[in-house]
């Protein structure tokens, strides 16, 4: 059981939600990071040794006081979970749309993870999850922005873990695809078209990605459907073979 603190950032709804609470049922004392005051409470009543800040990450006040809540007691685990998306095509985006992309999704990870990980170098201990999305692997029109800062992350945890991993600190990337949180419904995301088996729960995002971190995995995805996407690459060729033979 870890008994240092983790850091949960977005953990008002969704994801980071099921991040708090699942470290909670481990036995882990959480600080929940979000900007609902109300949905913080909400959340931190069910997780046990929990505190709650109030913050917006994607302002330099938010990010500084996050920083200086981290510099208190030791922090054992970053979750960096929080983030946002844009509306539409990049030809639709706002400057703030881009600005608040960047800085919630980037700017803000890699300045906490910075804060984390110093102290966690000098104890040769201490992990880090970056909450990534499978948009940093498949961007789209619709996810332009959203989509680079991803591969952004991925990239900065890549980097991360080499410079952490020889002096005991893990860095593991969770990359999740349909997930059932508020998050396409907030962006106007038509998901109508996704079949069952590609949806996950937060809870399935936060367990696996946390089991992940223990065993030291550089990335996790979830759902994981590379085994039937492999699958359905090689039969695809051959039920259409099939099916044209049964029609000579």
């Amino acid at each position: 059981m870890m008994t240092e603190r983790a850091v949960v950032t977005g953990a008002s709804s969704g994801i980071g939600a099921a991040f708090a609470r699942e470290l909670g049922r481990r036995g882990v004392p959480v600080l929940l990071v979000g900007r609902d005051a109300e949905r913080l409470d909400d959340v931190a009543a069910g997780v046990p040794r929990s505190r709650t800040l109030v913050a917006d990450l994607a302002t330099e006040a938010g990010l500084a006081a996050t920083e200086e809540a981290m510099a208190g007691d030791p922090v054992g685990l970053l979750v960096n979970n929080a983030g946002t998306a844009g509306p539409g095509t990049l030809s639709e985006h706002a400057d703030h749309d881009i600005d608040a992309q960047v800085a919630l999704n980037l700017t803000a990870v890699a300045r906490l993870s910075r804060a984390a990980l110093t102290p966690m170098l000098r104890r040769g201990r201490g992990g880090i999850v970056m909450v990534s999305s499978s948009a940093a692997v498949h961007p789209t029109a619709g996810t332009p922005v959203y989509s680079a800062t991803k591969a952004a992350v991925e990239a900065l945890a890549g980097a991360l873990r080499d410079e952490a991993a020889p002096r005991g600190v893990r860095v593991t990337v969770v990359r999740p695809g349909f997930t059932r949180t508020p998050f396409h419904d907030r962006h106007g995301e038509d998901v109508s078209w996704v079949p069952e088996w590609r949806w996950a729960t937060p809870e399935q995002v936060a367990s696996a990605a946390l089991d992940a971190q223990r065993r030291d995995t550089a990335v996790v995805e979830v759902p994981d459907t590379r085994l039937r996407d492999a699958a359905g690459r090689v039969l695809g060729p051959v039920k259409r073979m099939l099916g044209r033979r049964s029609r000579d």
